[in-house]
């Protein structure tokens, strides 16, 4: 299946084709997690400092990657993803989306977590294996103060909003550095049983 980019990126602006250019023989710099095998879309789990493709700008953690030069990723098992990135060339143009669920409705979930002061007997939590941490789609933060984890099914969302900018990258980074390592371990039980 191949996906015509020029029609659909009319339909929804929130998707784009991002050009990335590699160089030195490096990668494009990025980890990816999801898959069909995962019934999750293939999201940009990681972009890595100085490689081809934080090299872009445009290209954001927790983007959904749609194709991969024309190739679609929608329906790709985690494998053919890595597979469709690695053949890529030496240009690759990334047709990727920001998604949020439109189900979700942050100030319903923030309802449902309880507070020190609440008398129900149950807390909700976001587990962090799996979960996506994104600074990426958030539209009213012009000043940078705010980062959203959302549940590994995109059926939740948490928006975490900082004092400062500087705030929110150090605890973006610290919670998105927990939720890789905890990525990191997910993936070897996997691999462990295949």
């Amino acid at each position: 299946m191949v996906i015509d980019t020029d029609q659909n990126q009319e339909l929804d602006a929130e998707k784009r084709t991002v050009r990335v250019v590699k160089y030195d023989g490096n990668g494009l710099g990025i980890s990816i997690k999801g898959g069909r095998d995962n019934n999750m879309p293939i999201i940009i789990s990681k972009i890595f400092k100085g490689m081809a493709a934080d090299a872009t700008g445009e290209l954001f953690v927790g983007d959904t990657i749609l194709a991969v030069n024309g190739e679609s990723l929608i329906d790709a098992t985690h494998d053919d993803a890595v597979r469709a990135l690695k053949r890529a060339g030496r240009v690759v143009d990334l047709y990727v989306q920001y998604k949020r669920d439109e189900g979700v409705r942050r100030d319903n979930v923030v309802e449902k977590i309880e507070w020190d002061d609440d008398s129900r007997d149950r807390i909700r939590a976001i587990g962090l294996k799996l979960a996506c941490v994104a600074r990426a789609g958030i539209d009213a933060d012009a000043e940078g103060r705010i980062f959203e984890m959302r549940s590994p099914s995109g059926r939740y969302a948490l928006a975490f909003r900082c004092a400062s900018s500087v705030e929110a990258d150090s605890w973006f980074e610290a919670i998105h550095g927990c939720a890789n390592a905890l990525l990191t371990q997910a993936l070897a039980q996997v691999n462990h049983f295949f």
